[in-house]
C-alpha cells in the first residue's frame, strides 16, 4: 500500500509539472504586488459585515500586506442586503488612501451564487444560468445557495463582465475567483451522482473559458487569482492538483494548507498530500505566478462547534502556540511571489488581522533550496534557519538576529 501511494505521488507530480513552465528566473510583472523577503511575506483576507471596515482595520491591511482580498457579508436579515459591490469598493478606497501600492482583490465566487451582490438579481432572472440536475431541479449548497452553470455561455459572459466592471475602479486591482476548484472536486458527489452524462466535462471546459474571458475583459494590469490548488490524493480526486487553471490566471490560492483533506478523519497528517502541496507551490512560483497560502491552527477552525465558545484570549493563545509548524513548512516551500496567511478563518471573530511577533522578525532571502532528509526539511535564509519534521509535526525557526 505504501509503495502504491509513492507511485501515485510520482505520477501525479509528473502530471502537475507537465503543465508548468519551469523558469530560471521569476519574471518581473509590474502589476504584481511588491514582493520582499525582509520579513515573512504575507497576504490578507478580511470578510466583514455590516458597515465598511474600521479605520483600525484599514490601517492594518494597508501597512502589513502587499496584497489582500475583501469580502462583504450582510449582517442578519437586513432589508438592503445586496450591497457587496458598493461595500467592497468603499473599503478598498479607504485602504488605498493609506497605501496606494497595495494590491486589492475583489471577492467573486466562480461556483456559488451569493445573493448579497446586487448582480444576483440579473442572475436569478436567467434559469439557464443555474446548475440543474438530471431532473431539471436546481443544484444547491446548504439547501438554498444556487450554483452557477459555467457551461452556459451567457453565464460566463455575465460573470466575466461583472469582474471586469469591478476592477475598472482605481481602488481595485484584480479578482479573487473563489471555488474554481469546486468543479473538479465535486465530480463524484455532484456531477456523477446528480447530473447528466457530459455535464462534468462541459463544466471544466466552461471554467477554463470563463477565466480566460475574464482576463481578456479586464485587460492589462489587472490580477486574476483563483482558489485553488491542493495535493488531494484521495480516490476519485483530480490528477493535477488544480494547477491546470494557472494558464488562465496570474496566480492561485492554496486554502487548506495542512488541514481538511490534508488529514485523515483520525487527524493523522496525509504526508503524501503535504509533499504534493509543497511541489504545487514551487511549480506555480516557478511559472512566475502568485501563490497565496492560507494556513490554519491545527486544533481549531471557525467550522468547529467549540470555536464559538472560545474567548478572544484563548484564540490568541492558540494562534501563537500553533504558528510554527505551518509557518515553517510555508518557508520550506516558498519562492518569490509566495505569500502566507494564518488564522481561524476570515470573519472578524476569527481574528484574521491578529498580529504575531514572528511577523516582525527579519527574514532575508533564502540562501538555498530546502534540503530534505526523509520527512525532515531544513532551509537557510539570511536571518533565519528553518526546520520541519513532518513525522512529529514540529516546525522550528531560529532567528539569527532576535531584534526586529
Amino acid at each position: 500500500m505504501q509503495e502504491l501511494q509513492c507511485i501515485r505521488l510520482v505520477v501525479i507530480l509528473l502530471l502537475v509539472l507537465s503543465h508548468c513552465k519551469q523558469l530560471h528566473a521569476v519574471e518581473s510583472k509590474p502589476h504584481f504586488p511588491d514582493f520582499s523577503w525582509q520579513t515573512i511575506p504575507r497576504w490578507g483576507f478580511l470578510s466583514f459585515e455590516g458597515d465598511s471596515i474600521t479605520n483600525k482595520e484599514a490601517n492594518y491591511i494597508a501597512m502589513n500586506y502587499p496584497i489582500a482580498t475583501l469580502f462583504w457579508l450582510p449582517r442578519g436579515h437586513i432589508e438592503n442586503r445586496q450591497q457587496a459591490e458598493s461595500q467592497i469598493l468603499r473599503s478598498a478606497k479607504q485602504i488605498k488612501e493609506i497605501n496606494p501600492t497595495i494590491r486589492l482583490l475583489y471577492y467573486w465566487n466562480s461556483t456559488l451564487a451569493n445573493d448579497h451582490y446586487s448582480a444576483f438579481r440579473e442572475f436569478e432572472a436567467k434559469p439557464s444560468w443555474m446548475m440543474t440536475d438530471k431532473h431539471g431541479e436546481p443544484v444547491t449548497v446548504r439547501g438554498d445557495v444556487l450554483r452557477y452553470n459555467v457551461a452556459d455561455p451567457g453565464l460566463r459572459d455575465w460573470w466575466s463582465e461583472h469582474a471586469a466592471k469591478a476592477v475598472r475602479s482605481p481602488y481595485l486591482d484584480g479578482i479573487f475567483a473563489d471555488a474554481v476548484a469546486k468543479v473538479e472536486l465535486n465530480r463524484r458527489n455532484v456531477y456523477e451522482a446528480k447530473m447528466r452524462p457530459g455535464d462534468f466535462e462541459d463544466a471544466v471546459a466552461g471554467m477554463h473559458t470563463m477565466l480566460a474571458l475574464t482576463q481578456q475583459k479586464m485587460g492589462e494590469g489587472k490580477l486574476l487569482v483563483y482558489n485553488g490548488i491542493r495535493g488531494d490524493l484521495r480516490p476519485g480526486m483530480w490528477s493535477h492538483g488544480g494547477a491546470v487553471y494557472l494558464k488562465e490566471a496570474d496566480g492561485a490560492c492554496m486554502e487548506h494548507f495542512l488541514i481538511h483533506s490534508a488529514r485523515r478523519p483520525s487527524g493523522e497528517l496525509r504526508v503524501e498530500h503535504v509533499l504534493l502541496d509543497i511541489e504545487l507551490i514551487r511549480a506555480a512560483a516557478a511559472q512566475g505566478k502568485l501563490v497565496l497560502v492560507k494556513a490554519w491552527p491545527q486544533s481549531a477552525t471557525f467550522l468547529d462547534p467549540h470555536f464559538k465558545r472560545m474567548s478572544n484570549e484563548t484564540k490568541k493563545s492558540i494562534l501563537k502556540e500553533e504558528l510554527l509548524f505551518p509557518l515553517s513548512l510555508f518557508l520550506i516551500a516558498a519562492e518569490e511571489n509566495c505569500y502566507f496567511n494564518y488564522g481561524f478563518g476570515y470573519r472578524r471573530e476569527c481574528l484574521p488581522l491578529h498580529h504575531l511577533s514572528e511577523y516582525d522578525q527579519p527574514l532575508g532571502a533564502p540562501l538555498e533550496a530546502a534540503v530534505q532528509t526523509g520527512m525532515q526539511f531544513s532551509r537557510r535564509f539570511e536571518h533565519a534557519t528553518v526546520r520541519v519534521d513532518l513525522k512529529t509535526q514540529i516546525g522550528q525557526i531560529n532567528w539569527h538576529d532576535e531584534s526586529p
